[in-house]
């Protein structure tokens, strides 16, 4: 019966039946029943008060008889709050952390991605929720005009936030998606797509730490400086496989090929920091004298600096062409060294390689004193020497 009373006095409220509705209260009150599923008396006068605004006695009487008579209060869900504080914590840490990232360091491909989907798609995610409770809780609170409003407002910002998102995240993932491919031994090559000139795509290699970061570590260089180092090649080879009779129908092609390559002098202190790793190498008697003499340095088609410091027979197979080359890779991190890395080429007498390329040293040339300071490795993946590391900060 303390039900019935209560239903009666909360639909004689809502039709205007003030007699009706103090009479079914006054009985609602009369009969004893207690415990969590009903009111008590005073939460039956505050719920009743006549200086309530209708609108919200509405939703707090709707609320009050859906809960009446044992069935359960509705429990506020712990999941809302969850989601906002990993939002907020993991959006702060993905960029806290890449601010704070060493020098040439920064996010590996994978991780980036992933990360980007969970922030924005997430934080859009989140907002049509929240946009979505607000209405839920809004509605039967506002009437005509109002309403009308709040529905086309509510939905011109989720239409919109959609909009920015999608138009974010597209840009994003063109600027994050580089491919990346693991070679081995911890290193990457990294490909920056030109989409609209593919062939104009960058290659760079990076040093993987663990499955989130990676290091610049330089540049991929060519095989070969394509026409120029093919027909350098083929000049060298003619001239140590034929005899001093024929070098005056080798030296045309010679020149032809030191024109194409345009032979410059030293100008700039990268080339200068080319001459003097030259010029260690000869005081050491790694590089003839001779050698030193004729040395040109000379740009690649892609505008890398490099010279060849020697060419001769190979003692394995006389039919091929061995040479050192050495080219400018990159400032040093701390921006205090040029650096430099020594190739070993083996060439056929057409110019086509017949091995692959090996590293015979890396160089580091202090800016300031000129000293050359050698790293001691002979790959890309190899630990540099204690000195080069100090040296160039890497």
């Amino acid at each position: 019966m303390k039900t019935l009373y209560f239903y009666q006095a909360a639909a004689a409220r809502l039709t205007g039946d003030e007699a009706l509705c103090a009479d079914a209260l006054l009985r609602c009150k009369g009969i004893p029943l207690e415990g969590a599923e009903y009111l008590t008396e005073t939460e039956l006068d505050t719920l009743f008060r006549a200086d309530t605004p209708e609108a919200a006695q509405q939703v707090e009487l709707a609320d009050a008889v859906s809960v009446w008579g044992g069935e359960a209060p509705r429990q506020r869900s712990v999941l809302l709050p969850l989601w906002g504080a990993f939002q907020v914590g993991y959006t702060a840490w993905y960029y806290g952390v890449a601010a704070l990232l060493p020098y040439r360091y920064e996010y590996r491909t994978g991780f980036a991605m992933l990360s980007l989907v969970l922030i924005f798609w997430g934080w859009a995610a989140l907002a049509l929720v929240l946009i979505y409770r607000a209405d839920a809780w809004l509605w039967p609170r506002l009437r005509g005009m109002a309403q009308r409003l709040f529905v086309v407002v509510t939905t011109a910002l989720a239409v919109l936030l959609v909009l920015v998102c999608l138009v974010g995240y597209g840009l994003l993932m063109a600027a994050f998606q580089d491919p990346e491919e693991d070679i081995g031994d911890g290193l990457l090559i990294v490909t920056d797509e030109n989409y609209l000139r593919p062939e104009h795509n960058t290659y760079t290699y990076y040093q993987a730490h663990g499955p989130f970061l990676r290091s610049y570590y330089g540049p991929v260089e060519d095989e070969e400086d394509e026409e120029t180092g093919e027909d350098e090649a083929s000049s060298a080879s003619e001239s140590a496989a034929q005899p001093e009779a024929s070098d005056s129908a080798a030296q045309p092609e010679t020149e032809s090929a030191a024109d194409a390559e345009e032979p410059v002098s030293a100008e700039t202190p990268e080339e200068e920091a080319l001459l003097l790793i030259a010029q260690s190498l000869a005081d050491s008697g790694e590089l003839d004298g001779a050698d030193l003499d004729a040395l040109t340095l000379r740009y690649s088609a892609k505008g890398s600096l490099y010279a060849v410091l020697w060419s001769e027979p190979w003692e394995e197979d006389e039919s091929v062409t061995t040479r050192g080359r050495l080219v400018y890779d990159r400032e040093s991190a701390n921006a205090k060294c040029y650096l430099f890395v020594y190739y070993q080429d083996y060439l056929a007498a057409d110019g086509s390689e017949t091995k692959s390329t090996s590293i015979l040293e890396f160089y580091a040339v202090n800016k300031v004193s000129g000293e050359v300071i050698p790293g001691d490795k002979h790959s890309w993946s190899d630990v540099a020497s204690e000195a080069y590391r100090e040296a160039t900060g890497e």
